[in-house]
């Protein structure tokens, strides 16, 4: 996810998944080398099922995007298995069980930009849903 478009790409397909209810997006943001999300899944489907859905399908687009515009694939994003990979394999979740600790997810991630040093202030990053709550 480190070019601008790639993540343009995934912001994209991330809110089509949330509007139409495919996930509900309470807070993201698109790092260079990984992302943060605090979503709940439409009801009755797994977090890892429909998140899983996500990354295949933002992967398709990531890498039709890196054929179209660099007429071939990095180098560097080839798995063991020889397949071009734009996700690990595995992420990592924790449920929040309180407002309190919704609210405490959104802000980490509107900060992770400042803490990373990409920016002074979140408003600057404008690959999060930081603007969603500042208005």
């Amino acid at each position: 996810m480190a070019d601008v478009v790639d993540r343009d790409l995934f912001v994209t397909e991330l809110m089509k998944f949330h509007s139409d209810g495919r996930l509900i997006v309470y807070g993201y943001v698109v790092m260079p080398t990984h992302i943060h999300l605090v979503v709940v899944p439409q009801e009755g489907v797994p977090t890892g099922r429909i998140l899983g859905e996500l990354k295949m399908l933002s992967a398709r687009i990531v890498i039709a995007g890196w054929k179209a515009r660099l007429g071939i694939l990095p180098h560097d994003v080839f798995g063991s298995d020889g397949k071009a990979h734009v996700w690990q394999a595995r992420g990592y979740d924790h449920n929040c069980r309180s407002e309190e600790s919704v609210i405490q997810k959104i802000n980490y991630c509107h900060n992770n930009s400042v803490r990373a040093g990409l920016v002074v202030h979140p408003s600057e990053w404008r690959w999060s849903s930081y603007h969603w709550y500042s208005a």
